[in-house]
């Protein structure tokens, strides 16, 4: 009768551990959860934010932006800072929409401009300067993706080109037009090295557009190909080795006899 006993105080004790494992287990793979809020309405830049223009909603409370892990706060309006911007009498920066989630950016407060809404927080806006025959149409806007070709200089060995395809899939944030309605310019997301090399093209070179379908564009076959009149031939620095294209004629500079 003892022995029976033992047994079900360790069946019983077993069974406790279990429930309390998996109740364990549950809280800790279950995302936590935080209140951020989304737009009732559409509402113009300038309107100031009163707590009846939102809706709560939950949402994790873990985000990955950038590739990192971050705190949703961080980036969104949050249960725990509303009453705070709420008393600020802070104001939208840009023109929001129905069922759109409210965002730090989007206040007067977080600073900035709509194109650094639109950018990876990782690039640089650079603007180089186009017109309606370089800029390919006059429809160019946000979103559109380019090719950058350059005109002027000469190639990795000394040769002239004629012009050089300096950068792929380029992702325009923003377009100027004149007051005749004539493109002026276009802003490039470069990575840091792309813009410097971006500055230098605009002050030393005539810069021309292609308009490419991002979703389905194929890459050349070389790196950095440029044209060069003495030879008509399209040459690069090297072959790419991440390029989905394998029928393009090319040359490279470094030619074994």
């Amino acid at each position: 009768m003892q022995k029976n006993k033992k047994i079900v105080l360790i069946l019983v004790f077993a069974f406790l551990v279990a429930v309390i494992g998996g109740v364990a287990l549950y809280f800790y793979l279950t995302p936590k959860k935080i209140t951020i809020y989304t737009f009732k309405e559409n509402l113009a830049a300038g309107t100031v934010i009163t707590e009846d223009m939102l809706t709560p909603v939950q949402a994790d409370a873990t985000i990955y932006y950038g590739g990192a892990k971050q705190n949703i706060s961080s980036y969104y309006v949050t249960g725990e800072n509303i009453n705070e911007i709420i008393r600020s009498g802070d104001s939208l920066r840009t023109d929001v929409v129905k069922g759109m989630p409210f965002t730090i950016a989007l206040l007067t407060s977080g600073g900035g401009s709509k194109v650094e809404m639109q950018m990876d927080p990782t690039k640089i806006a650079v603007s180089v300067p186009i017109n309606n025959i370089t800029g390919v149409t006059n429809e160019l806007k946000s979103g559109s993706r380019v090719n950058i070709y350059v005109t002027g200089g000469g190639g990795e060995s000394g040769e002239v080109y004629s012009t050089k395809l300096a950068f792929q899939n380029m992702r325009v944030l923003n377009v100027s037009y004149s007051n005749q309605g004539a493109l002026e310019s276009a802003t490039i997301e470069c990575t840091i090295d792309q813009s410097m090399e971006l500055v230098y093209y605009t002050s030393t070179s005539s810069i021309y557009l292609g308009l490419v379908d991002g979703s389905g564009y194929q890459f050349s076959n070389v790196s950095n190909p440029y044209f060069t009149p003495s030879t008509g031939a399209v040459s690069g620095s090297k072959t790419r080795s991440d390029s989905p294209n394998e029928n393009i004629s090319t040359e490279t500079d470094a030619e074994e006899d």
